[in-house]
């Protein structure tokens, strides 16, 4: 286990939040689903999968529900990772992270990684890869900027790191 906590944010998502979780327990020391009150089997999947899951109503938009975590959460761990429900690590970044986490210098705060857009089961590569983004940071080291689309994970201190391997945004 890496000292990581996974945040995933749902609303509706019973289609993706247990492969979501599946793929982030093997290296993940806690995992937590914070669910906008959906409506389907999001909830009791979450739980099955044994994820800590909280609800919080809607604050409209993404950046500041995931603020509300970072703040609300008992998070105790030195590393936290965004994930969309959607999304998944490939292995070679599982592996990457096991691997090159430990070894980072305390002034490396963030970790960016590529993403892959998964659409009707093919890697569309053309025009959309490699998006950049940054995911996996220091605890208390970064917040979601404010934005209504597109928001990213913004350093308040420190310097980020890319990572050689990608994760997938993979709808169903």
């Amino acid at each position: 286990m890496k000292d990581i906590s996974v945040i995933i944010l749902t609303l509706n998502e019973e289609n993706h939040i247990k492969r979501c979780i599946e793929n982030v327990q093997a290296f993940a020391r806690e995992i937590f689903v914070v669910d906008s009150f959906s409506t389907d089997k999001t909830i009791e999947i979450s739980q099955k999968c044994r994820a800590k899951t909280v609800q919080n109503k809607w604050p409209g938009n993404q950046a500041k529900q995931f603020n509300w975590a970072l703040e609300n959460l008992p998070i105790k761990t030195k590393w936290v990772l965004r994930l969309d429900a959607d999304e998944y690590l490939y292995p070679e970044l599982i592996e990457e992270i096991k691997a090159k986490l430990d070894t980072l210098p305390e002034d490396v705060t963030g970790v960016v990684f590529k993403r892959r857009h998964i659409f009707l089961g093919k890697w569309m590569k053309r025009g959309t890869y490699p998006v950049k983004l940054l995911r996996l940071f220091r605890y208390q080291k970064a917040v979601c900027e404010q934005r209504w689309m597109d928001e990213h994970i913004q350093l308040l201190k420190g310097r980020a790191v890319e990572f050689e391997y990608d994760f997938a945004d993979h709808n169903l």
